[in-house]
């Protein structure tokens, strides 16, 4: 009996024949294979869009977070973090793994923080960040730079349209939602952050999602603890908030303020090339919750000023330091709303909000504050400086620095009753 399955046709037939089903067989376990790992990844996805519908408490869409930073078929919650609309602050953090520089790293995806206010314990928590604890230039990394103050490490937020959704950073998106009344539960307004991760370059078109992805999540949350409230639509565009310092004297936006004062000055007035050089600000609008306007002093004004400053005005400095790790800056602050109830600086041994302060500077020295009522709600101003640039300025300038911005900040929102510090400028 001829137990051959193929006719024999010659040498040359029977090795393509052999070649044909050797091909046949490696497509059926490619293919299968294929099939398995697409089977995979599928899985991966449902098991991810489930952590973020758990970890999230169900806020956003999941699919669309799994779509952030250019796709992630599985992520992980970080730790126990976990949305919880029962707590004044809670947030869910997701992470994922990629390659990063050949190597395998667990980095964050996506984070969602809720935030009702007022929260009563902010101000006693310890911990707390405070006005002036983040600072625009990082000293990591600044020694490798030829020019510490040419960009921001921290940029400034830019308002959503007229402010008041809410405003964006880099890679967050901060979404507001004000309550007509207050909620049962005493809540006025609850802010949702969401940010991307950052495997990829920042993108308008990832600020967007993400964007989309907070005032999901704010509609929602304030629907659940009973807040009504009106959301406007967010803008087409989200913009990246630039981070390049230009011209002190040219200067607009938040900064406009410094420019007018800079303008208004007598050229010949003594030490009055101490004063900031560069500028970044941010659009201003009428409803934004927060502002802020950054000044440096660039390098060849420090090399001018620095050898001719005195002993008890130079604090130990030397030009390498003040042009490596140790820049000079001022960073100025205003909170509107429940914001500024959130604007904490030290005094009297712990952080309190500065609108039940009033006025005056912080524990440290280095945080001038004030404050003042907008549209019948809180208002706060503040001012910051490193201990070795409020030396080479002194008090006197530092305080008619302040003087002039929250004065002209309280002007444009219409603020009454505004609160400057005291001659000692130190508060309680």
């Amino acid at each position: 009996m001829d137990r051959r399955i193929l006719p024999d046709r010659g040498r040359r037939w029977n090795r393509v024949n052999g070649l044909l089903c050797t091909l046949a067989v490696l497509g059926t376990v490619v293919g299968g294979w294929s099939l398995y790992d697409s089977y995979g990844r599928r899985q991966e996805r449902q098991e991810s869009r489930a952590v973020v519908e758990t970890s999230c408490a169900g806020l956003v869409d999941a699919t669309a977070v799994l779509r952030l930073s250019g796709g992630a078929d599985r992520v992980t919650r970080a730790g126990s973090s976990r949305v919880d609309l029962g707590r004044p602050s809670s947030g869910c953090l997701l992470d994922t793994v990629r390659a990063v520089d050949g190597d395998r790293r667990t980095i964050r995806h996506f984070s969602l923080t809720v935030r009702s206010r007022p929260d009563p314990l902010r101000a006693g928590r310890l911990g707390e960040e405070r006005v002036g604890d983040e600072a625009p230039f990082s000293s990591r990394g600044i020694r490798e730079r030829e020019d510490a103050t040419a960009r921001l490490d921290l940029p400034n937020r830019l308002p959503l349209g007229d402010g008041a959704p809410g405003d964006h950073g880099v890679r967050s998106v901060s979404v507001v939602a004000a309550c007509r009344a207050p909620a049962p539960s005493g809540i006025t307004s609850i802010l949702v952050t969401a940010s991307s991760g950052e495997a990829v370059g920042a993108t308008e078109a990832e600020l967007g999602s993400v964007g989309r992805l907070a005032r999901d999540a704010a509609v929602e949350a304030a629907r659940r603890v009973g807040c009504e409230a009106e959301i406007p639509a967010l803008p087409d565009r989200l913009p990246l908030p630039a981070l390049a310092l230009g011209p002190a004297e040219s200067a607009q936006g938040t900064c406009a303020w410094y420019a007018a004062a800079a303008r208004a000055g007598d050229p010949a007035e003594p030490g009055r090339e101490r004063l900031p050089d560069r500028a970044a600000g941010a659009p201003t609008a009428a409803h934004g919750r927060v502002e802020s306007c950054v000044l440096a002093v660039g390098p060849e004004r420090v090399r001018r000023v620095l050898p001719g400053l005195g002993p008890g005005e130079r604090q130990g400095q030397d030009v390498d330091r003040a042009l490596d790790d140790r820049p000079w800056w001022i960073r100025t602050y205003s909170a509107f709303g429940d914001d500024a109830d959130e604007a904490l600086v030290t005094a009297r041994l712990s952080p309190r909000p500065i609108p039940e302060l009033g006025a005056g500077r912080s524990q440290d020295g280095e945080v001038l504050f004030g404050s003042a009522t907008c549209a019948g709600r809180p208002a706060a101003f503040s001012l910051h400086t490193p201990p070795g640039y409020r030396a080479v300025l002194g008090d006197a300038r530092l305080g008619a620095l302040f003087a002039a911005y929250a004065t002209e900040t309280a002007q444009r929102r219409g603020c009454t009753g505004l609160k400057l510090p005291g001659a000692a400028g130190q508060a309680g």
